[in-house]
Formats: structure tokens, C-alpha cells, sequence
């Protein structure tokens, strides 16, 4: 669970609200919902030539959690009653669990820990890894079979029919609860008690509670045990049994001959009487009039056989037996029944794999869900049945593409033409319409026959209606889709040739823009522990309601006053004081500095919002040795040993948007504050904390890119919901991707070096970083052999492999996760990935090559300092080695600008002649002090890299230019690039012109990672700390070689 979602307070005085509210803090999978005259809208049309066909489901569909097909798979499965005697139930209140032992139970039937076999009809076994169970109390939430029936001895009103509304509301309540504190969390205005749209009273403070509960990790690691063996050894095969059973007993009578005759007489009413009614022969007062099949009657073993084959992901036997259902409920008028069978005949048969044709469509999947819904919505007044029908059908519809998508988007226009939707039901089925449309694809290369326009349409409808729900974070989020998918249209087919739709869309935005705009007036009553909470983006409701900080990922994406002066009139993007996450006097000092010298008024606010970008948002833990100050608090971590791991100052600094540290992201993000260490306690220690901390990362996962906060932080940890196979493996808990990168170690090595050269404190040469130092050689080691042995030809396996299931080239290695083959007697090291995290081609990335060469000698004199000369001369054997191993084999004559540094190389002759924007890069080779700037190979080098001519990724529009890289695409240049040009330039004119290019696309007041260079509005990322960080290096450097250009003609030098 997210630290954001686990503050939320849930009613007590709503228990149905807040039973499903607290379902929605579990772990990932979604609540299960049994299910319990007007034409289809998708009448049979006939396909244009436009139109792809319709598809299979595409292979893996359900595999990622949070996909339609995988949640809907989740949906359904096995439920287990949990009845517990009175002394049990008082042991798990006692330990916080109000509820009992159902309570304590419950999340752990949300995922089995590992594979489930599972034996279909046929016996042929397949496993699941993501089989589920749902543990309920018993006797709870059971209602009437039938909203239909009226209890009318009794004078009883229809229990079954306010439940099914009551459910609706409760959804509804759910969502907007979420909705309202995001809201009011970004809006930083107090959090309110709301009255509902249906009429609820304004809650106090005694109506919340905190769902948080804990438990000792044995008790937890039993209890999963215990769950996998119920499930493994008693509950799927007792299902498996069952369904051979009631399969051969019952449904196979019902599927032959007799069994249709049967059916026949039952409709006709010939012979069958009530005595025959727990015979195989069905007949027709099975059916009692209170509204229910009694539990042996043929129609109800018949339900059950085919939701245990559904459950069971034996989705053909389910639609077959279900098929047999749907008649025998039409004929005996059970028709809340009929409803729910209509609508898992057509999910059992949209979710099977095979292709579905435009007629088998219009015939079968259309007719239960015309059935489906009207018995539902008119015959049985249950419109969440309703709704959850169209719904899940909409959703796999749409997975299979083609003629299939614009059915889909008929049921939900027919969903929304039914006005039994909420106000956020109605704005989400807005949203789902708009990815519909956008996930169909045209045919050929002018992709005739797509919905785009018809995709922007409905965003902007979805906008508008969370507008009328108050809702601006949703209605922000819609109107950015808008955005993106019109401009993506040629302007002659865009909306701005629609005067009407242009300006309802400006209207829009206006009205945005003023309430994104209004935060309010900020509390003056807040105690310390509120403040944590507040950095964290966090709201906790302890018996008064207090203002939060926004989250920053919304936060930088929209504009702030004041504005500056210039004509870009840029904004102010700095949180709060009270939501900055460091604070340091220099760096305010600095900013004052030079923000009252630059001569441009854009160009001081560009720079008083990135330089203290990393220290205002980055900085998520951080402690002084004893003294600790985190933000995240959560209950839950490791214990580790008294052999010095986590000891003295951690700092712990994520990239930006994701709560993640990237070794590399983080030293380029304090490289601006080196220099103000020796000035400022606080800095002085944060650096500190930073190497510590990045030092056992490299001892614990050497091979790793990016990782999760220390345990010692007590700080959530985040899945990146990709599927790897990783060699050496990591631990999850302390990694958060593992992507072998030869830059990452050098630098490890960077930060600790750049904290000597302007502190020239060993501060941070401890037992640890010498474990993290001789790690590191170790992977030299490894990873420097060649991928055959020398004089045998033996293929040598790389100890580092890295696959993962995706369908983007870059994003994995070939060859059994080896990459490509490397040649003996280089001198090189290897790296899997590039800086950008995207795969090499030929493994010696030569600048992660040039930087670690230079690091090792760096981080050699400072070990000779401290008399640690023999592992300096190691370390200087290992730099000198790389140096000659780049000269030897990394500088190739090109045909156009001679004698120039590849980017790539194998030691077999082969190369990439490129360069990327991100760091290390050929570019930047004087940066990291590998060459000089004069160095005539390197200005070779530079000229290529920065010629279309010369370098593939440098890319050139009408609105911008520069280096970018396969990660993002060939649309889009990194404004990184440019400021690494202009750090590498003497040339005044060319300094100004990469200045201008990064202050134009910067119109949020911060660097992006990425700018189209057709449509410098489009972006990647408008929280990016490390271009942030690159941004004010390359001013501080400017404020010092080129004092003229900053501050104006005569300006002196300013150096911090």
C-alpha cells in the first residue's frame, strides 16, 4: 500500500462505504461482485476498408496488474466464509484488528505467493501466478436472490433491490473520497468534512479511523504459508472434483439428446412434476416463487458448475454451461439470474482467446448484453448489475482491437444514454470512451480508419464533466490528454479550425487555470510530526484536519505566481517553505546572488527554481548520524547486523517523479552543492549521508541502477511493474531495477570524488566504502572478460544476464540476457545498459568507459593521501588499462571528420558511431576530465555528434533542437545536450543560442527531459531534478568562464 492511500480515513458510520473503501487499501486486485423494448446499439454494420479487423486477445493481456483482463480475472474467484468463536475473534481485537480474524486474514487471499496448478475439464494442467482467494465473514453480505421478488406476506420492501443502489453509492463514495483528498491535497486548502451528493451528513472527527494495521513477519510469513496450503491442497481441488463431477452427472445429460428433449417438455410443461424435481430432469417449479433454485435443483448445481469452471480459468467450459442456463432462467422468469448468466456467458466468451467474427458479435456477445442489461436495469431495478455488465464487456472488448473497439465504444454511449451512472461513473465512463477510441488503429501508414479525433473529443467531455463535479486534477488530466492527441493530428485536421469546440476547449482551460491556481491561505498551527506528514504528500486525519503539501509530479506541471519579468514571464515552481524537503542558508545565498546579477529576468527564475530543485524535492531521508529526519513514515523494517551497515549520515535522493534513487541521477543532482560544503554544516553532511548511502547500495547490489529508500528510513518501497529475470539476484525490499550500468559505479566514485575536491575531507573512507570500493573492482573484474575464452574459443557465461517480457527492444538483453558478443585483450569493460537505461548494442560503451577510467585516478589520489598506496596503484593499473583500451580500440577514422571516439565498440572492429544526451557521453568527455576541449580527436567527435550528418540522434525542428536517444524517440531532443554544448563551448554565439533554445521550451520553469523539437509545448517530465541539476551547473560554470553573458558586458566573475 502507498503511504498516501494508507492515511485516508474511512467511515465508521457508513459500514458499507467503509468496507469497501478499506478493500481499496489492500494489496493490487480488485473486489469481487458476483453477479447475482430497445434495439443493441451495435447493430450488425457492415466493416469499411478502413477498418482492421478484430483481433485475439493480445498475448499477456491480463499478465500486468492494473490491466481490465487481469483484474477482471481477480474479480472472480473462490470465496472463503471465515467464522471464528468468540475467544479468537477477542485475540485479534486485542491486537488492533476491530474486525476480528477476518480482518487479519483478508489481504493475504489477495495474491497466493507463488504458482497454482490448475486442471481444466480435460485434465490438462497449467499454473497460475496470480491466483487469488476471497476471504468474507460469514453470513455477510447476503441479500435476496432476487431483486424481483416482493415479500408482500410480510410487507417487507425489497431488500435485494436497495442493496444493489446502495452498493452504487457506496462505489461512488469511494471514488470521490480518493477524488476529494488528491484534490484538496494538490489545492492545499484544509481537508473538510463533505456532504455527499446523496445526502450524507457532515462527518466529525470520532466517524475516522486509521485502517493501518501490523503484524510480526513470522506471523505473516505463516499466515501466507497456511493460505497456500488451504488453497493448494483443499479448496482448488475440491472445486477441480466438483466440477468433474456436476460435469459428468449433470451438464453433459443437459448437452445430449435427452437432455434437449428434456428441456423441451419442461417448457411445454409436458409430464414433469414436482416429484421429479431432484431428478436430472428439470422441472419447471425448480423455480420457487420467493425467488431462488433450491440448492439441488439441476439449474443451480448447473450456476455453480459453471462460476467453480470460471473461477478456475476454465472459461470454455464456463460459456458452454452458462449457454444452457440462459434459457432455462428466461423460462422461468428468474430473471436476476438470467441477467447474471447473460453476463458471464458473454464474459467467459469475450475473455477466451480465439478470434471473435463481426457476426458471431452482432448474434451471440450483442444479444446477452442487451439481455443482460435490460433485466438488470428494467426487470430487477439493479443498475450497479447493470453497469458492471456493460462495463467489464466494454473493457474486453476494446482489448481486441478493430471493428471490436467501436462496439465497445456503442455500450458505453449506451451506458451514458442510460443516466443511471453517478457524476463520477459518468465522468470515468467518459474517460474509458476516449481510450477506446485512441486504442484503435488504422490501417496502413496514414492510419485511416483511427478514432483520434473522436478519442480528443471525449477527453474534452470527461473534462467537463469532472469540472461539473468539482473535480480539477481529473479535469486537468483529460484536458492535457486532449491536448496531446490534437496536437498529434495535422493541423488541418486539429480543433482549432472548430471555432466553437476551440473555444468551449479555451473556456475549459481557463477555468482550470483558476482553480489549480487557488490554494488558499496556509494554516499557522502545525506541529512537527504534521509537517513530516505534509512533505510526504500525506494527510493524516488525527482528530482535526490539517493543510498537505501537494505532490510535486502535479504540482511542477502547472504554473505559480509570481511571475518573473521577462517575456516568457516564467513562474515561481518552488514548493512551500514548510514543504521543501532541505534547507540550507547557502544555497539560499547563492540564489540571491545570482538571481540579482543575471541580466535576463527569465533566465534568474529558470535558475532560482532548479538550483535548489534537488534539495527542495529530492531529499526523502536524511539523517545526521543519531539525529534522524525522514519523511514517509511507515511501520516495518529490516534489522541488520552490528557490522557497520547503515551507520554515520544517509541521504537518501530520488530522481524526481519516481520514489526511487538512481546512483547516477543522484550525484549529477548534488553536483551544484559540492562547492558550498565547506560553508555550510548542513550541505557538508548531506553529501555525506549521500555517499554512505549510495555505498551500500554498491555492496549489496553492485550490479544494480536504481534502489529502493534504506530500511533504516522506514519508507514505502515501490514495485516498477516490470517482469525481469536478473543474474546475480537482488533482493526487491532493497532494489528497484537492476540494470547493469558501468556509469552507476563511476559514479559511486564521482560523488565521493567531487566531495574531496572541495572539502578535502576523508570523511567518508570507512570500512564500508572500502567494502564498496573492492566490490566494485570486483565487477571490473568480471565484467572485462570476453564472452569467449582466448585460447579455447569456449563461450565463457557472463555473470550478469538480465531478461525482461517486454516488447521494446531496448528495454532488455538478446541472447539469453548476455547481449551481444564481446572480444578478448581489450582492455574495456562491459556495460549492458546505457545511461538513458537502454540496452547497448556492443557492450564497451565507451563514455561510462572514459568516466570510470577518470574516476579510478581521481579516487587513486586520494587513497595516496591517506596512505593507502597499494590500492591506489591497483586503482591507477585498472584506470590506465581502460585509457589505453579506448585509444586502442575506440577511435576510428571517420570519412567525413577523420579521427573521432566511437560510441560503442566490441574489440572484433565493429562500432556505433552516435552519441546520446545523456550522461556520461561522447559530448561530454572534457566535462568528466577524460580529454581536454582542445583535444582534436574530441572536436572531431563533437563536430559529428552534433551534425545530423554525423549523429543519428540529433534531431532538428522548427521549434528546437539537439541530441536526444532511442529512449524517448526521433520526435524528441534532450535539453541536457544543449547544456552540456554550451559547457563544452568557448564560442559566445553558440553558448547564447543553446540558452535560448533551454529558456524557450522551459515554460513551466524547469527543465524537461525531453522537448519535440516540431512542438516545443509537447514534453516528457515536468519534474526531472537531474536536468534541474545540470541546468545550474552549467550556469554557476558560465557565472565564472563567461561572466558576460549572464550578467551582462563588463560583470564580473562569480564563483561560489
Amino acid at each position: 500500500m502507498s503511504s498516501s492511500t494508507e492515511s485516508l480515513p474511512y467511515r465508521r458510520s457508513n459500514p458499507v462505504a467503509a468496507s469497501l473503501y478499506a478493500s481499496t487499501l489492500s494489496p493490487p486486485g480488485s473486489r469481487s461482485m458476483s453477479p447475482a423494448g430497445r434495439g443493441s446499439p451495435s447493430k450488425l454494420l457492415a466493416g469499411t476498408v478502413f477498418d482492421a479487423p478484430s483481433g485475439p486477445l493480445p498475448e499477456g493481456a491480463g499478465e500486468k496488474p492494473g490491466d481490465p483482463l487481469n483484474l477482471i480475472v481477480k474479480a472472480f474467484v473462490p470465496h472463503v466464509a471465515i467464522q471464528a468463536s468468540s475467544d479468537v475473534e477477542h485475540l485479534a481485537s486485542s491486537k488492533g484488528f476491530k474486525n476480528g480474524l477476518w480482518e487479519l486474514l483478508r489481504p493475504f487471499g489477495e495474491r497466493i505467493q507463488g504458482k497454482v496448478a490448475i486442471r481444466d475439464s480435460n485434465g490438462v494442467s497449467k499454473l497460475a501466478e496470480d491466483f487469488s482467494v476471497r476471504f468474507t465473514r460469514f453470513g455477510a453480505d447476503v441479500e435476496h436472490p432476487d431483486s424481483g421478488f416482493k415479500q408482500q406476506a410480510s410487507g417487507q420492501e425489497d431488500q435485494g433491490m436497495s442493496r444493489d443502489k446502495r452498493t452504487l453509492v457506496a462505489v461512488e463514495e469511494v471514488v470521490d473520497r480518493h477524488l476529494s483528498y488528491a484534490e484538496q491535497s494538490f489545492l492545499n486548502t484544509p481537508q473538510h468534512s463533505q456532504s455527499t451528493t446523496q445526502g450524507s451528513e457532515d462527518e466529525e472527527d470520532d466517524d475516522f479511523e486509521d485502517p493501518t494495521r501490523h503484524i510480526f513477519e513470522s506471523d505473516a510469513t505463516a499466515i501466507r504459508t497456511f493460505v497456500r496450503e488451504m488453497v493448494t491442497q483443499s479448496i482448488v481441488p475440491t472445486m477441480e472434483r466438483h466440477v468433474s463431477i456436476w460435469n459428468d452427472q449433470i451438464a453433459s445429460r443437459r448437452r445430449g439428446f435427452a437432455g434437449r428433449f428434456m428441456n423441451l417438455s419442461r417448457k411445454f410443461n409436458f409430464g414433469g412434476g414436482r416429484s421429479s424435481t431432484g431428478s436430472s430432469g428439470m422441472g419447471k417449479d425448480n423455480y420457487d416463487a420467493a425467488g431462488f433454485f433450491r440448492a439441488d435443483a439441476p439449474e443451480a448445481i448447473m450456476r455453480k458448475l459453471a462460476d467453480y469452471a470460471f473461477m478456475l480459468r476454465d472459461f470454455k467450459l464456463a460459456h458452454s454451461t452458462y449457454e444452457l442456463l440462459r434459457t432455462d432462467f428466461a423460462d422461468s422468469k428468474a430473471w436476476k439470474h438470467h441477467a447474471a448468466t447473460n453476463e458471464m456467458a458473454a464474459i467467459s466468451l469475450l475473455i477466451q482467446s480465439q478470434q471473435i467474427t463481426s457476426k458471431t458479435r452482432a448474434e451471440t456477445i450483442d444479444q446477452m448484453l442487451e439481455s443482460a442489461f435490460y433485466s438488470y436495469h428494467t426487470r430487477c431495478s439493479a443498475p450497479f448489475g447493470a453497469i458492471r455488465s456493460l462495463t467489464l464487456c466494454l473493457e474486453l472488448l476494446r482489448l481486441r482491437g478493430g471493428t471490436s473497439v467501436d462496439d465497445a465504444s456503442r455500450w458505453g454511449i449506451r451506458l451514458l444514454e442510460s443516466r443511471i451512472l453517478g457524476a463520477v461513473g459518468d465522468a470515468l465512463i467518459k474517460e474509458r470512451l476516449a481510450i477506446c477510441h485512441a486504442s484503435k488503429e488504422g490501417v496502413g501508414s496514414w492510419h485511416w480508419g483511427a478514432r483520434y479525433r473522436k478519442s480528443g473529443a471525449w477527453s474534452v467531455l470527461a473534462a467537463d464533466a469532472w469540472m461539473q463535479h468539482e473535480r480539477y486534477l481529473p479535469a486537468q488530466r483529460c484536458l492535457n490528454e486532449a491536448r496531446k492527441t490534437y496536437a498529434a493530428l495535422p493541423t488541418e485536421y486539429g480543433i482549432s479550425k472548430f471555432e466553437a469546440a476551440h473555444g468551449f476547449i479555451e473556456s475549459l482551460e481557463r477555468a482550470l487555470s483558476d482553480k489549480l491556481d487557488h490554494t488558499g491561505e496556509a494554516s499557522k498551527d502545525i506541529d512537527e510530526e504534521s509537517l513530516q506528514l505534509a512533505i510526504a504528500g500525506e494527510q493524516a486525519n488525527l482528530g482535526s484536519f490539517r493543510e498537505a503539501c501537494p505532490d510535486y509530479v502535479t504540482y511542477s506541471a502547472h504554473s505559480h505566481n509570481p511571475l518573473s519579468n521577462g517575456p516568457l514571464a516564467l513562474p515561481f515552481q518552488r514548493p512551500e517553505e514548510r514543504c521543501r524537503t532541505f534547507h540550507s542558508d547557502a544555497i539560499e545565498k547563492v540564489i540571491e546572488d545570482m538571481t540579482s546579477r543575471i541580466e535576463d529576468p527569465d533566465l534568474a527564475r529558470l535558475f532560482e527554481n532548479t538550483f535548489p530543485s534537488t534539495t527542495d524535492t529530492t531529499v526523502k531521508f536524511h539523517t545526521k548520524g543519531a539525529e534522524e529526519i525522514g519523511f514517509f513514515r511507515m511501520a516495518g523494517f529490516k534489522a541488520f547486523g552490528d557490522d557497520g551497515a547503515w551507520e554515520g549520515p544517509q541521504s537518501f535522493i530520488i530522481t524526481g517523479d519516481i520514489i526511487a534513487e538512481w546512483l547516477r541521477d543522484s550525484t549529477n543532482q548534488l553536483r551544484p552543492y559540492h562547492a558550498l560544503a565547506g560553508k555550510d554544516p548542513a550541505i557538508h553532511t548531506l553529501l555525506l549521508g549521500a555517499i554512505n548511502t549510495q555505498a551500500e547500495y554498491v555492496i549489496q547490489s553492485p550490479y544494480c541502477n536504481a534502489f529502493q529508500p534504506p530500511p533504516i528510513s522506514k519508507l514505502p518501497i515501490s514495485n516498477n511493474g516490470q517482469q525481469d529475470v536478473v543474474h546475480p539476484a537482488y533482493e526487491p525490499d532493497t532494489v528497484f531495477e537492476c540494470k547493469y550500468e558501468l556509469d552507476s559505479l563511476a559514479h559511486f566514485l564521482a560523488l565521493a570524488n567531487d566531495f574531496y575536491d572541495h572539502t578535502g575531507s576523508t570523511e567518508f573512507l570507512h570500512n564500508r566504502w572500502f567494502l564498496a570500493l573492492e566490490t566494485l573492482l570486483q565487477v571490473l573484474k568480471q565484467q572485462s572478460q570476453p564472452t569467449f575464452d582466448a585460447e579455447t574459443g569456449r563461450l565463457m557465461w557472463n555473470e550478469y544476464t538480465f531478461q525482461r517480457k517486454t516488447d521494446i527492444g531496448t528495454e532488455t538483453l538478446n541472447l539469453k540476457g548476455m547481449g551481444n558478443p564481446l572480444n578478448a585483450g581489450t582492455g574495456l569493460v562491459r556495460s549492458s545498459f546505457r545511461p538513458s537505461d537502454d540496452a547497448t548494442i556492443l557492450g564497451f560503451f565507451i563514455p561510462a568507459n572514459a568516466q570510470m577510467s577518470t574516476e579510478l585516478q581521481r579516487t587513486a589520489a586520494i587513497l595516496t593521501g591517506a596512505g593507502k598506496t597499494k590500492l591506489a596503484d591497483k586503482l591507477n593499473k585498472w584506470s590506465k588499462q581502460i585509457r589505453e583500451g579506448i585509444m586502442e580500440h575506440a577511435v576510428v577514422e571517420h570519412k567525413k571528420y577523420g579521427m573521432v571516439f566511437a560510441y560503442e565498440v566490441d574489440g572484433y572492429g565493429s562500432n556505433i558511431m552516435m552519441d546520446d544526451a545523456n550522461y556520461p557521453s561522447l559530448l561530454a568527455l572534457p566535462v568528466m576530465g577524460f580529454v581536454e576541449a582542445s583535444d582534436p580527436i574530441y572536436q572531431n567527435t563533437r563536430k559529428m555528434v552534433l551534425e545530423q550528418d554525423g549523429n543519428p540522434y540529433f534531431l532538428k525542428g522548427k521549434d528546437f533542437k539537439g541530441i536526444g536517444g532511442p529512449h524517448i524517440g526521433l520526435k524528441n531532443a534532450w535539453p541536457m545536450s544543449l547544456l552540456m554544448q554550451a559547457q563544452t563551448s568557448d564560442d559566445d554565439a553558440e553558448i547564447k543560442e543553446c540558452l535560448r533554445l533551454v529558456l524557450s521550451s522551459s515554460k513551466l520553469g524547469l527543465i524537461h527531459e525531453s522537448i519535440d523539437v516540431t512542438h516545443a509545448s509537447q514534453y516528457t517530465r515536468s519534474w526531472f531534478a537531474w536536468a534541474n541539476g545540470v541546468f545550474a551547473v552549467t550556469m554557476l560554470d558560465l557565472a565564472k568562464r563567461k561572466p558576460h553573458l549572464v550578467f551582462g558586458e563588463g560583470a564580473e566573475p562569480y564563483e561560489v
